[in-house]
């Protein structure tokens, strides 16, 4: 899927001291990148006890790796906590940084490449 680029600028038209007048914006180039997306799902839809576990897929199958990539994530400390040493990228343990105080979890993910499926899983428990 090839990535393309949005052009856009704006023409602003009114009057200026009893004149009519147009005046153009400069033109902004953003791209659009097709076929990189991240979904998140848990491990229910109903949780009653024990740990909840987090799925993060993040796909590429656009035209370039994804380089450097970092994940974060706010958890609602008010209701759930990370359980330690839970994090993993496609089922290795790895390091993470997580802030008790704001739920603020940080995960820097190796290069995705193109045509790449990573998987991160988390587990959270009840506060």
């Amino acid at each position: 899927m090839a990535d393309s680029i949005l052009f856009n600028k704006v023409l602003v038209s009114g009057t200026y001291d009893s004149l009519p007048l147009g005046v153009d914006s400069n033109e902004l180039n953003t791209t659009i990148v097709s076929g990189l997306t991240a979904v998140k799902s848990a491990s229910v839809s109903v949780w009653a006890s024990g740990y909840l576990t987090y799925t993060i897929t993040i796909d590429n199958q656009a035209d370039e790796d994804f380089v450097t990539p970092t994940l974060t994530d706010i958890l609602d400390i008010t209701q759930i906590k990370l359980v330690a040493n839970s994090v993993e990228v496609d089922g290795i343990i790895t390091t993470y940084t997580y802030v008790g105080l704001t739920g603020l979890l940080t995960i820097v993910l190796p290069t995705i490449e193109q045509g790449e499926t990573m998987i991160i899983t988390f587990q959270v428990e009840m506060v």
